[in-house]
């Protein structure tokens, strides 16, 4: 009867290979060239043109004060202003990648917010995979899983779309173990599926 002990360490790093290309994958399949305006440079000139028309409108307000001893505020002043400062906050927060703050987000919650991070320890066998973290423990059955795949250094056991158990390659002692591993899990997937899973 097969049976995998491994002990070995996830960080962030690990979830953020398997998180970005997901993100920008997503990001362009389902909004095409509307993803381009969570990129750094359309951000930046949307700023900048805002910041143009702000400029622009500050000096008038300061002619009105000089001419009449007054300035009229209206709405779409405010409008403006807070447009602006909205976009500065985003450019700063994101490092002038807006994209990256949802790539942030998500990696959060795949990572559970750092829970499943750390020292790791996997059992893997008939019945099932068993993940162990310092603050967490979770036992799935092979049902549980789509499919097994590559992620940036780690084998991703993916349950969906984002949602994976990723298992760095340094968790092997060598290349036969691993591919002795990805054999059974794909064979445990398979048998559970009722079907066949692609090399």
């Amino acid at each position: 009867m097969a049976r995998f002990m491994l002990n070995t360490e996830v960080t962030l790093d690990h979830h953020k290979a398997h998180v970005d290309p997901i993100v920008d994958r997503t990001m362009g399949e389902r909004y095409g060239t509307l993803s381009v305006f969570m990129s750094g440079w359309v951000t930046w000139l949307v700023f900048l043109a805002a910041s143009v028309v702000a400029g622009h409108r500050a000096r008038q307000l300061v002619y009105e004060w000089i001419d009449w001893g007054d300035a009229f505020i209206s709405i779409g002043d405010w409008v403006l202003a807070a447009v602006l400062i909205f976009l500065l906050v985003t450019l700063i927060r994101a490092r002038g990648r807006p994209i990256s703050l949802l790539k942030t987000s998500v990696n959060r919650l795949v990572s559970f917010d750092g829970v499943n991070v750390g020292p790791m320890k996997v059992l893997a066998d008939e019945h099932g995979l068993t993940v162990e973290y310092a603050k967490r423990k979770t036992v799935y059955k092979w049902a549980a899983f789509e499919t097994l795949g590559r992620s940036g250094e780690a084998l991703a056991l993916r349950m969906s779309k984002v949602m994976s158990v990723l298992l760095p390659l340094s968790a092997f002692k060598d290349e036969a173990e691993r591919e002795a591993f990805e054999a059974f899990v794909r064979g445990k997937i398979a048998a559970a599926d009722g079907g066949s899973l692609p090399a």
